[in-house]
């Protein structure tokens, strides 16, 4: 199977199918992620509209590039090295996903969004698999996105205050310090 089979798998998955959820945006838009959405970028996927590349991201890791960025062809998500097996490197996909449906649609939203909608994403895919709580360290971003999607799914809305310390650890991450404050602008 290759790279871009696996993708498809994931994203076309019952455990992904079933992610949706919706916050307020830092602008006061509503921001949303539904499980039908994730169809989009596989099908996008199957249509080559979206290329899948082993490579271009570092171990443990992948990237989704909207527009063209120096080396990175636009419309592509780069897989670094990684267990292709485990349910870390699925809920990965899931994340880079949400940046590839933002894309599709031609949303503008703020990057913050973006990421932290991504990330939640992530948590609700590990909650999905049964990840528990306990296996992922609380240093991770993918723990806040866990906490946030459990709470969702109990309530029906995100906590202010988690959402609050997930924002808040995007902010001063150097990891997204170039971009974090700027604006995500997809082009379909």
């Amino acid at each position: 199977m290759d790279i871009s089979e696996r993708v498809y798998g994931i994203l076309t998955s019952p455990h992904t199918l079933r992610i949706t959820f919706w916050f307020k945006g830092i602008n006061g838009n509503d921001i949303f992620v539904l499980g039908p959405d994730f169809l989009l970028v596989a099908m996008s996927i199957k249509a080559n509209k979206i290329a899948v590349v082993e490579g271009g991201a570092t171990r443990g890791n992948a990237v989704y590039t909207a527009k063209d960025d120096g080396p990175r062809k636009a419309n592509t998500m780069y897989i670094g090295p990684n267990d292709y097996a485990s349910r870390s490197f699925e809920a990965l996909v899931v994340h880079e996903s949400v940046h590839a449906i933002y894309d599709l649609k031609s949303a503008v939203i703020p990057w913050m969004d973006n990421e932290a909608a991504a990330y939640i994403a992530q948590g609700f895919y590990a909650n999905n698999v049964g990840v528990p709580d306990d296996h992922v360290s609380r240093k991770e971003f993918i723990f806040l996105g866990k906490l946030i999607a459990n709470d969702f799914t109990v309530n029906g809305q995100i906590d202010d205050l988690l959402m609050g310390d997930l924002r808040d650890k995007l902010q001063n991450d150097p990891l997204y310090s170039t971009y974090i404050n700027q604006t995500f602008i997809g082009d379909g």
